[in-house]
């Protein structure tokens, strides 16, 4: 541009020198001059317009939910193939926690049976009872099998960030839920790159990328004798079943009415997500994980003397023989499931919770402290300020407790 506002002031400085100077050489060399920077500026807010919208298309909210196109081509043998050049060259090691490993040495460091087996596993667990399997085809299953995973790291690793992966999990598991209804593997891929962009912070697009090349130079063969390489329907089902598909998912307001979808429709999504989902994207976690339970020493009463009173709370909450410390009467209780044990961050830091007791007069929950019984005296315990409150973390709870003991609870 200064080239040309250069330009612009040369030929009205020639013109002024070549023309009448009595009448128009002044006023010709400074409209010329006005020109070229009325067209810098106009070129100035252009470019300006342009970046703001470059980036704010290729940072979306990890918590929108973007509608889906019910155009489908099934071109599974399309190559999906992630560079190993980072698209923004962001770091992924910098908040992660010392001495936990990275994605990539989290893949690199499993045996190769192990490996499978996660992949598989993690399949199988979110399939459910849903019987139609993706269609992800030659490199589609390998991207497929590098996101089931990256949802097992961040399963995992949930408590080292809870906000950041809570973030990487909705939307990991709704892109999951989506390729069982029939999203091809063209599609499905640009949907995975914006997660990996908006959580760059646990996983870079260059990480992503170099498990994906290593799962592909070292295990194509293993991921493709997996069902959801070459599904289990004609094209045409799927093609059905995704315009289907694509009409509920624009018509939902939010992940939470996703999840219940995919649950209604036995799709396990859900059980590895330990915390309150809310259609309100600022209210992921307002109920769960970010709260912390206090620490507390009160002995508490027992009475067996319960055959009158309701057995049930919820579906999953049933009646125990201990009291309320604070109100006196019977608290429910759920069990968690050994393997399925819930995180919760207390004062002395994340723990695994085996059950909760809940007293719906008080809005309370409590939980023995490692190791430990409930009549010990010691617990942790959470109080929840308002009812509706209490009934979204009693509905979490819920989703994940079973009313089936356990030897060490």
């Amino acid at each position: 541009m200064s080239v040309i506002l250069f330009l612009i002031q040369w030929i009205g400085g020639v013109y002024c020198l070549n023309g009448d100077l009595e009448d128009v050489d002044v006023g010709i060399w400074v409209l010329c001059l006005f020109m070229g920077w009325i067209i810098i500026i106009i070129y100035i807010v252009g470019c300006l317009q342009t970046n703001t919208s470059s980036s704010s298309n290729s940072s979306p909210s990890s918590s929108d939910k973007e509608p889906l196109s019910p155009n489908n081509d099934y071109n599974t043998s399309q190559n999906l193939s992630k560079p190993t050049q980072d698209k923004q060259a962001q770091n992924t090691s910098k908040t992660l926690a010392e001495n936990n490993e990275s994605f990539y040495s989290y893949v690199t460091h499993m045996s190769d049976t192990e490996l499978i087996n996660t992949i598989n596993n993690q399949y199988k667990n979110i399939k459910g009872s849903w019987t139609l399997a993706p269609h992800m085809g030659e490199y589609g299953s390998v991207e497929f099998a590098a996101v089931l995973l990256l949802w097992k790291y961040a399963v995992n690793n949930f408590v080292r960030n809870p906000e950041s992966y809570a973030s990487l999990q909705i939307t990991l598991g709704d892109i999951i839920c989506c390729a069982f209804f029939g999203m091809t593997a063209g599609e499905w891929s640009d949907k995975v790159d914006p997660i990996l962009n908006a959580h760059s912070d646990i996983v870079s697009y260059k990480e992503f990328g170099n498990v994906y090349n290593y799962l592909r130079n070292n295990y194509i063969d293993k991921i493709h004798s997996l069902e959801f390489n070459d599904g289990n329907m004609q094209e045409e089902v799927y093609r059905q079943l995704y315009a289907k598909f694509t009409e509920i998912y624009n018509s939902t307001n939010g992940f939470k009415e996703m999840l219940d979808f995919y649950t209604s429709k036995g799709l396990k999504i859900k059980d590895d997500i330990h915390f309150y989902v809310a259609n309100d994207k600022n209210d992921i976690l307002k109920h769960t994980l970010l709260r912390k339970w206090k620490s507390k020493k009160r002995n508490l009463e027992e009475d067996a003397d319960i055959q009158q009173l309701p057995p049930l709370l919820t579906d999953k909450f049933y009646i125990s023989s201990y009291r309320c410390p604070f109100c006196g009467r019977h608290m429910y209780k759920t069990v968690f499931p050994i393997g399925g044990e819930f995180p919760i961050r207390t004062a002395d830091g994340y723990i695994s919770m085996k059950r909760v007791f809940t007293c719906k007069t008080c809005l309370k929950f409590f939980t023995p402290l490692p190791e430990h019984k409930l009549s010990c005296g010691q617990y942790y315990s959470l109080k929840l300020k308002t009812l509706d409150e209490y009934k979204m973390l009693l509905e979490t709870f819920d989703n994940h407790g079973t009313t089936d003991g356990r030897p060490d609870a």
